[in-house]
């Protein structure tokens, strides 16, 4: 799969392992975010990633949108209380700042010579 950020930011995955790992790189560059929170157009919770490790994590369609909220924690995880899978996101996880993926499927294709 391939992932497109804002329109502009390529990765490719393979794993859920490696999205995460490329989610977390971006979140690490745009500033000291440690918390990534996927969420469909509905505000529905997805995939939680926390220090690049996923707490929650589903599969992403192809050419869909989905919205990535970006947050910096500095406490213990037992203290931080994430939204499960499948939950609306509200309060102070809702904010208006928010970073869109899409994701499309590669097909490699072998071509013979003759």
């Amino acid at each position: 799969m391939v992932g497109i950020i804002n329109g502009r930011r390529m990765f490719e995955y393979r794993t859920e392992d490696e999205l995460c790992a490329a989610l977390d790189f971006y979140a690490s560059k745009y500033g000291d975010n440690n918390v990534i929170i996927i969420t469909n157009a509905q505000d529905q919770v997805l995939i939680t990633i926390v220090d690049e490790n996923y707490q929650t994590i589903s599969s992403l369609s192809p050419e869909t949108d989905y919205y990535m909220r970006m947050y910096t924690y500095n406490g213990k995880l037992n203290d931080l209380d994430l939204p499960g899978k499948n939950d609306k996101l509200s309060g102070k996880y809702l904010t208006d700042e928010f970073h869109k993926i899409r994701v499309y499927e590669c097909i490699r294709k072998t071509v013979q010579f003759d």
